[in-house]
C-alpha cells in the first residue's frame, strides 16, 4: 500500500521497481469551475454515458462555429471532433475520447480551443490541424500505442498555445510543419510551457 499527499493539481505516473510498462497514471485535476448550461444553444452537452454519432459516418462530430462543446466526466466518446472552416470554438470538461481515428481535428479554422479531456489510444493523432490559427490547447492527457500514432501535428498553424499536457505517445508528441500534403502557409508564434512528454518532442520546417 503507498500513501500520498497532494498539495495540488498534478499529473503523476506511479512506478514500481522501475516498471515504466505496468505503471500508474494519476490525474489529480483542479476543481472544475465555470461549466456550461447544459441547455443552452450554443453548448453541445455530453452527459455520463457512452456516445456515438447517430449519422452514416459513425465516426466523428462536426462541430459548428460558436459552440462549446462540453464532455462532462464519466462519458466516453468512440468518436473524433471535427472543426473544419469554423471560428470559436471550445471543446472542454473532464470525459474520454476512446479510440478514435484521431482524437480533434481543426481545419482552415479560427480560435479554437481543447482543455481537459482524455484521448485514448486513437488510430492516428491527439490533436490534427491543418493551415488553422489562434489555437488553445490546454491540460489534455493522452495515451496512444499504434503505429504513426502521434500527440499533436500541427501543419501550417500559427498563433499557438500547449499549456499543461501530457502526452505518452507511441510516435512524436509534438510535430509542426510549415508544409504537408495540402497544406502550405507559414508556421509562427507557438507557445509550449509545464507540459510533460513520455516519447520525443519532434519539431519539423519542410
Amino acid at each position: 500500500m503507498v500513501n500520498f499527499t497532494l498539495n495540488g493539481p498534478v499529473k503523476l505516473s506511479i512506478e514500481f521497481d522501475g516498471n515504466k510498462l505496468h505503471n500508474l497514471h494519476l490525474f489529480g485535476n483542479s476543481i472544475e469551475t465555470n461549466k456550461p448550461d447544459p441547455k443552452s444553444p450554443n453548448v453541445i452537452y455530453f452527459g455520463p454515458e457512452i456516445h456515438q454519432p447517430n449519422d452514416m459516418s459513425g465516426d466523428e462530430f462536426d462541430i459548428p462555429s460558436g459552440k462549446t462543446v462540453y464532455i462532462a466526466g464519466g462519458a466516453i466518446l468512440k468518436a473524433r471532433f471535427v472543426c473544419d472552416r469554423v471560428s470559436n470554438v471550445k471543446i472542454r470538461g473532464r470525459g474520454i475520447l476512446d479510440q478514435p481515428q484521431r482524437g480533434v481535428e481543426i481545419r482552415h479554422s479560427n480560435n479554437v480551443s481543447i482543455e481537459g479531456i482524455i484521448v485514448l489510444i486513437p488510430k492516428h493523432y491527439i490533436v490534427y490541424g491543418g493551415e488553422s490559427k489562434n489555437m488553445t490547447i490546454r491540460d489534455i492527457k493522452s495515451f496512444s500505442a499504434n503505429g504513426w500514432s502521434d500527440g499533436i501535428d500541427l501543419m501550417s498553424c500559427s498563433d499557438v498555445t500547449i499549456d499543461d499536457v501530457f502526452m505518452r505517445n507511441s510516435d512524436d508528441c509534438i510535430a509542426m510543419y510549415a508544409h504537408r500534403w495540402d497544406f502550405l502557409r507559414s508556421v509562427r508564434n507557438y507557445k509550449i510551457t509545464n507540459s510533460i512528454y513520455g516519447q520525443i518532442l519532434l519539431i519539423l520546417s519542410i
